[in-house]
């Protein structure tokens, strides 16, 4: 399983905040959450999260800035 996070400035600061690892833009790279890998940042799909924890921890949030996509 698979999601696509369209998420803005705020809501990585927001992420960050709560044990994520986001490469600053325009950076991209490697996503970790609570220091384990769980996906990747880049500048044309965004924030692409792969681990079904880290997905089932994002759906349970009602975050600001942040809107789950394509989950697959």
């Amino acid at each position: 399983m698979s999601i696509q996070v369209n998420i803005n400035t705020d809501g990585e600061n927001d992420l960050r905040e709560l044990g994520w690892t986001i490469p600053q833009y325009p950076k991209t790279g490697e996503v970790l959450f609570n220091d384990k890998p769980v996906g990747y940042m880049d500048n044309f799909s965004g924030l692409i999260v792969k681990d079904s924890m880290a997905i089932d921890w994002l759906k349970s949030k009602d975050l600001p800035n942040m809107a789950i996509w394509n989950i697959l």
